[in-house]
């Protein structure tokens, strides 16, 4: 489908701001890439980006073009996915998110089983934190998210996976022990290392710190997994994440930090498996769905995830 494909490498331009690096994600030798843009713009009678030398940015009629199709694209190229997912093995592109926090202690899991089941199935993974995994599932960028907060909290579909304790975590040089709890109060005494507004884990500790009557002294933001223990590794302050993300990091040797449970109140937060309100999963997708559900019980059972409680039941809900 000739249309599709021109669309397809549009909306990819529009989404990244550059034909270079939309030439690298589709696997299109950027000349080719360019020519397809310009038919396209001759065919519609209308420039769709404008040239600059920071990359390339949307007209009125290229933001009215995505606004148009980018729904009837994702749901052909879905219809397309169903079609072929209909033979005994599935196949298709899927594109999972995970929240940065699980990421190191899933991704690889959920790869690997879904190499060895379903080979035929694409996986496209990306992480991030929960706001930007939510905006690209309402916009169809992804088919499923593993995201911080509650089933309620959230204006989709949605399945609970486990809830995990947080943690405050220091530096080597701290006096941090997990055999000595650290008070919502006591933060108040210690330089925190938090993930900027709005985020679901910040939003946890804030809002148990504004119940005490208390202010934090937040002096570093950082928005990844990697950043916030980079920080607090570097002895600028205290961060506080999920225990099993931060026992998982500890095991693999990748982390170097002391940690101190959190107690009144003991803080947690909820990991659920998100996926778009309208339409229906593609059968690939759906084996997706399936298999991240069995990994994390799995995970949860044999230790991955230690410290962290599954929250349903995989016999109830097969």
């Amino acid at each position: 489908m000739k249309d599709l494909h021109q669309l397809k490498i549009f909306l990819k331009v529009a989404e990244v701001g550059s034909v270079s690096k939309a030439s690298a994600q589709l696997r299109i030798a950027q000349p080719a890439l360019s020519r397809q843009i310009r038919l396209l713009e001759e065919e519609a009678g209308a420039t769709r980006f404008m040239r600059q030398w920071r990359g390339m940015k949307l007209t009125a009629a290229g933001v009215e073009l995505r606004r148009t199709v980018s729904g009837a694209v994702r749901e052909l190229d879905q219809a397309l996915s169903n079609i072929r997912s209909l033979s005994k093995t599935p196949s298709g592109h899927v594109r999972l998110g995970l929240v940065s926090t699980i990421s190191g202690a899933m991704t690889g899991r959920i790869a690997k089983r879904v190499a060895a089941e379903f080979p035929g199935i694409t996986l496209a993974i990306t992480d991030g934190f929960s706001l930007h995994l939510v905006e690209w599932l309402h916009r169809g960028d992804l088919d499923l998210a593993i995201i911080c907060g509650t089933v309620m909290d959230l204006h989709m579909q949605a399945d609970e996976l486990i809830v995990d304790e947080l943690i405050v975590i220091g530096s080597p040089e701290s006096n941090l022990d997990p055999s000595r709890p650290v008070s919502v109060k006591e933060l108040i005494n210690m330089p925190l290392v938090l993930p900027s507004n709005p985020n679901g884990m910040r939003r946890i500790v804030e809002n148990a710190a504004a119940k005490m009557r208390v202010k934090l002294d937040i002096r570093f933001e950082g928005d990844s997994f990697s950043v916030l223990n980079e920080l607090t590794a570097a002895g600028v302050g205290y961060a506080v994440l999920p225990l099993s993300s931060f026992l998982h990091e500890q095991k693999e040797g990748r982390v170097k930090l002391k940690y101190a449970p959190i107690i009144r109140p003991k803080l947690t937060k909820q990991l659920i498996l998100a996926r778009p309100s309208e339409g229906e999963l593609s059968p690939s997708a759906s084996r997706v769905h399936r298999l991240v559900r069995e990994e994390f019980a799995a995970a949860v059972r044999t230790g991955g995830l230690e410290g962290a409680h599954l929250l349903f039941d995989l016999r109830k809900s097969a």
